[in-house]
């Protein structure tokens, strides 16, 4: 099969394609011929999934063929389509679909829509569904970034309820939390056969010689006495906790200890009542007034502010990015904030081009007229949170240095934004600062014995969700050998 002259035939121009996803293309092409009913490619990130999809699309041209995809993608999927394929498809998200009927989602070649507009709760699966998208027999339905379909959540549900002659789910982490995530998405295309459905290449395996991220893990020294003794005695109380409800409050405690203690501000009563031994509303002031975290943040930044590299910084709370901007802006550093009140096509202009320094407004002018301006300005550091911002766009151009502030419990999020900035176009070396507080010695604990008479070790959250995550990445990556070696 000769994909590339096949792709060009069918659209009038030539795309720039790469051997792995003519590969790639071929793969998908046999894959729906054979008569089966789903696949999965889970290529690794950057290396051109959509690409594959959409050349695939070109070549075996389809009566209806539906794309589900997070909001986030929705306009960079539309402009690829009008790149590649040449047609504008039809967008069935917000308020607009209001006035899309069935009869025009049946006569459309293609329609885009997101994970929200086909989601449907378990117990509304047993009806007989409203939504028309669940009311069509698809020729082709395609799942983008499809671990958003790895918990049997409405998200999944409503993805049983559409009808498809094939179903690609695409993901370059089919892995995230646990080995079911892999069997859900596998589930929800209908794959059964996952050995012979399933395509997966990392960067090495095409040819591709990216030079991998260098990573910094910088170890943070709590600084203040007072910020201390607030982690240790949040930390305390965790190992103390029976119920499992409050024991989702006290980690979340733990984590904004290790992050920001000012977040705790607000739960000054919870924790006089029920965390410290001693209650000191002076003690508290002090500590929530504490930041060893994003001091250290900051200080990296400062240091590497003239290095003229684009540099995407990672939070997870919205008080948080607030301070670091500000700490950020008292030391001259110009920055962008995103945060998930801006809207998804905002955040890919602001993203996919320079961004507008939010803190450089011209004296003398009003904000509009400095906002143009602005606009041909590049900020410094770009700040956003972390479980919003970091599906499949490609910053390759702009970015190439990434900071999390803390870490995440999901590993494959972290990777996601890695690969916002490590793939193919990148002409930089990537490099990747994590950041963790220090760890408490055990003497400040008593010490605790497990039911093996082993002294049970007290981590801090950060660190306790870093080893978290290399026992995820290590299970997941065995898996997925395990499936490609059988």
């Amino acid at each position: 099969m000769d994909v590339v002259h096949q792709t060009n035939t069918n659209f009038n121009s030539s795309l720039t394609i790469k051997d792995h996803q003519v590969s790639g293309t071929e793969w998908c092409v046999t894959k729906e011929e054979s008569g089966q009913s789903g696949a999965l490619v889970a290529d690794e990130m950057g290396l051109g999934k959509t690409i594959i999809m959409l050349m695939t699309m070109l070549i075996i041209p389809k009566k209806s063929t539906l794309i589900v995809v997070p909001a986030s993608l929705l306009h960079q999927w539309i402009d690829q389509i009008k790149r590649i394929i040449g047609t504008n498809p039809l967008v069935f998200y917000s308020q607009k679909k209001k006035k899309i009927t069935s009869e025009m989602l049946v006569n459309s070649s293609i329609v885009i829509t997101t994970y929200h507009s086909i989601a449907i709760s378990k117990k509304e699966k047993q009806l007989p569904s409203k939504n028309p998208l669940h009311n069509i027999n698809w020729d082709r339905v395609i799942y983008d970034e499809a671990h958003h379909l790895r918990n049997r959540n409405a998200l999944w549900h409503g993805a049983t309820l559409v009808n498809s002659g094939f179903t690609w789910v695409i993901t370059g982490t089919p892995v995230q939390n646990k080995l079911t995530d892999f069997r859900n998405i596998c589930k929800a295309a209908n794959i059964t056969n996952w050995n012979d459905s399933v395509l997966l290449r990392t960067k090495n395996q095409v040819g591709i010689t990216l030079p991998p991220p260098v990573i910094h893990n910088i170890t943070v020294p709590w600084s203040n006495p007072e910020e201390l003794s607030l982690a240790r005695e949040t930390h305390f109380k965790v190992r103390n906790s029976v119920n499992p409800t409050d024991l989702i409050v006290e980690m979340q405690l733990c984590r904004q200890a290790c992050t920001y203690p000012k977040l705790l501000e607000k739960n000054v009563h919870h924790i006089e009542n029920n965390i410290l031994s001693q209650p000191r509303q002076d003690t508290l002031d002090l500590a929530f007034n504490q930041h060893s975290k994003l001091d250290a943040v900051v200080d990296v930044l400062s240091q590497r502010r003239n290095n003229n590299n684009g540099k995407l910084v990672f939070c997870q709370f919205r008080d948080e990015m607030t301070a670091l901007k500000n700490m950020l802006t008292a030391k001259n550093i110009s920055v962008t904030m995103i945060d998930p009140s801006i809207s998804h096509k905002r955040k890919f202009s602001i993203l996919t081009a320079n961004p507008i320094p939010e803190n450089s407004y011209i004296e003398g002018l009003n904000k509009d007229v400095s906002r143009i301006i602005n606009s041909y300005l590049k900020s410094d550091v770009t700040i956003l949170q972390i479980m919003s911002s970091c599906e499949g766009l490609n910053l390759q151009d702009n970015f190439s240095e990434v900071y999390f502030v803390s870490p995440t419990w999901n590993p494959s999020v972290e990777s996601q934004a890695i690969a916002r900035c490590h793939r193919i176009g990148q002409k930089k070396q990537v490099e990747v600062f994590r950041f963790y507080m220090e760890q408490f010695t055990q003497s400040e604990f008593p010490q605790r014995f497990d039911i093996s008479g082993n002294l049970v070790n007290y981590y801090n959250l950060d660190q306790y969700i870093l080893r978290k995550q290399n026992w995820k990445n290590t299970t997941a990556r065995d898996f997925l050998r395990s499936i490609l070696d059988t």
